[in-house]
């Protein structure tokens, strides 16, 4: 009997290990061959103490035009290929059930299919970002007029490959987010206001 218990805890930790590794040797892929492309997410803020070093994003435009809403279903995996725009930013054009043999794509699930507008929503996978070494003390809210208006521009630059995404750095109206949202001390916080 402890030949089975410590035979199945062995093969937990080898199946834990496995696993481990395929996402860092996933994401080494991903840098190493990874094209570089710029993604608008959807706003956010932190205030505060920071509690960890990760930021979690989604990104925008989860709602796409498709010729033929009958060939989709809410629930399904799809993959999403995208264009960048005349800035540079990619946007979706369009939703395919298979993976495309070629171009800028990420899979996804569809959540809803609206044939009154033929257009599909989808679920992007929330993203993480790692934030690098920093001395930040705390998190504000920067005092800007495009910040409280909602018209700031919320960017994450990536990299892009074979439909997975890793998020290399966010910018907020053009400013890394560390200088945008990081407080070094109380005399850095007085000054921004």
């Amino acid at each position: 009997m402890k030949k089975m218990a410590f035979g199945a805890l062995i093969l937990l930790v080898a199946a834990q290990w496995y696993f481990a590794m395929d996402i860092v040797r996933s994401h080494q892929q991903i840098h190493r061959y990874g094209v570089e492309v710029t993604f608008r997410i959807n706003p956010f803020w932190l205030q505060g103490t920071h509690q960890n070093d990760v930021i979690l994003v989604t990104l925008a435009h989860n709602q796409i035009t498709v010729s033929d809403t009958g060939l989709f279903e809410s629930g399904m995996s799809v993959f999403v290929r995208f264009e960048p725009d005349e800035s540079g930013i990619l946007v979706p054009i369009d939703v395919a059930k298979k993976r495309p043999e070629y171009g800028l794509y990420l899979k996804t699930k569809l959540t809803y299919v609206d044939t009154g507008t033929s257009s599909v929503t989808v679920t992007f996978p929330q993203l993480s970002y790692v934030l690098p070494k920093h001395d930040v003390e705390f998190w504000d809210i920067p005092i800007t007029e495009p910040f409280l208006e909602g018209q700031s521009v919320f960017l994450a630059e990536a990299k892009l490959f074979k439909g997975d995404v890793v998020i290399t750095n966010i910018t907020i109206d053009g400013i890394p987010v560390i200088e945008y949202f990081g407080v070094k001390d109380e005399t850095d916080r007085l000054y921004r206001k």
